[in-house]
């Protein structure tokens, strides 16, 4: 019984350290043996604290929660910003607390990070709920200790309410052991149970990632990539469209560092320059004031490229006050007629004007580190973009103060006619300064 009780406490304390790696930051305001209901709009029995949180987090409509240990109540509260902003409003009720959703944190509460290693006990332990979403990223190190002569599942991604894997959306994808082999599993446009196997020593160490982007307007022309120890393994591309709602994650395998994204734009992020152009972001209320993307970058192949190849993108976006779609806000690519990096920025004024021409002819197989930023200069007060390669200033503009702001605005790589896996980005960051 000591033992079974342990083991409850370690799964809950699991949940709540990795699986919600946001709640803390989410929730940054919590008052014990409070309550406040004002605005409660919805009341449910039987739910853990760690789910109540849950259930607000899935909700754009909660703003806070509180939630009863004892008699596991849980209630949810209307978002009244004015309201919670003065405590004196809270009642003193023993046994219940409340909890206060931070409006200023952007934690994507559809991401789960464990970066210790994960042992279940138990079958299908189901760790998280969330809705679901067409681009997507999971990796994570394995190892495998022993053959054995039958399927073992390592982690499940399923829609909510399929209970067999011949059905569309049981795996979204799914990964299994059985004897030496690893096999991915993920829908296509001709089988809801397409797969990609892999022989695997014992005793050896894997680091694995798949990931799931777009077209950059259609979301129904998927891509699907697999990584073995950093190195692409494994690409299809195909037209499905798949509805999904809500969807379940399941671990069952002995894994560490496991990461779920449905932002593949994070630092240390490697992506290799795609055939076709491919959505890997979404980004409202953009541009912030000051902000950076950086990315080392590796020329593998002297051939020009028959065409533009645009190795970075932020374009798209919909102006707030026209509703117009604008285009090519930065393009950082390789242009057709030289062995070179041609980087573009929008000017506020005007299309993605000429920043910098970086020549490329003595950089073959080699790294170079490469920054963009748009940063004010406190000695003259004005705004400028500038680019950076391996420490050096290379091309800067002074941006118009009309500063206007877009939803939508696409992070995208793509339109390459060079073989896969000759060029890439490595340790690829985007943030505010």
């Amino acid at each position: 019984m000591k033992n079974k009780f342990r083991l409850q406490i370690f799964y809950v304390s699991l949940l709540i350290q990795f699986c919600l790696g946001g709640v803390d930051d989410k929730y940054s305001r919590t008052f014990r043996h409070k309550r406040f209901t004002l605005y409660t709009y919805m009341k449910m029995q039987g739910l853990s604290e760690l789910h109540c949180v849950m259930e607000c987090s899935n909700d754009h409509q909660c703003g806070s929660i509180n939630h009863k240990g004892d008699q596991q109540l849980c209630e949810l509260n209307q978002h009244r910003e004015e309201d919670h902003q003065h405590t004196t409003q809270l009642q003193d009720e023993q046994g219940w607390n409340h909890f206060i959703k931070d409006k200023q944190k952007t934690v994507n509460t559809n991401d789960i990070l464990m970066p210790t290693v994960f042992r279940p006990r138990q079958n299908h332990h189901l760790v998280k709920k969330f809705v679901y979403h067409n681009i997507w990223e999971l990796s994570f190190d394995f190892k495998l200790f022993e053959e054995v002569p039958h399927w073992v599942n390592i982690v499940s991604f399923q829609k909510v309410g399929t209970t067999y894997y011949t059905q569309y959306g049981n795996r979204i994808p799914s990964i299994w052991t059985f004897g030496r082999k690893m096999y991915f599993f993920y829908p296509d446009d001709t089988n809801p149970n397409q797969d990609w196997n892999l022989d695997l020593n014992l005793q050896q160490t894997y680091s694995f990632k798949m990931r799931q982007t777009t077209h950059t307007t259609n979301e129904n022309i998927k891509h699907i990539a697999i990584y073995v120890n950093r190195e692409r393994v494994h690409y299809r591309k195909f037209t499905l469209n798949l509805s999904v709602d809500f969807v379940e994650c399941f671990l069952t395998g002995i894994l560490w560092n496991f990461r779920y994204t449905q932002s593949p734009i994070y630092p240390g992020q490697r992506i290799y320059v795609p055939r076709e152009e491919e959505l890997f972001k979404e980004i409202n209320n953009w541009p912030p004031k000051e902000w950076f993307v950086s990315f080392d970058y590796q020329l593998t192949y002297s051939a020009q490229p028959n065409y533009w190849l645009f190795i970075l993108m932020f374009s798209g976006g919909i102006n707030q006050e026209t509703n117009n779609r604008e285009k090519n806000f930065v393009r950082i690519q390789r242009p057709s007629n030289a062995l070179a990096l041609n980087v573009r920025t929008w000017t506020s004024t005007s299309g993605a004007q000429l920043l910098t021409h970086h020549d490329l002819t003595n950089s073959l197989n080699t790294y170079i580190k490469c920054q963009m930023q748009q940063q004010r200069d406190p000695t003259d007060g004005k705004l400028y973009v500038t680019f950076w390669v391996d420490g050096q200033l290379k091309g800067t503009r002074v941006l118009n103060e009309n500063h206007q702001t877009f939803q939508k605005v696409r992070i995208t790589s793509g339109y390459s006619n060079l073989p896969h896996g000759v060029e890439w980005i490595d340790n690829l960051k985007y943030g505010e300064l």
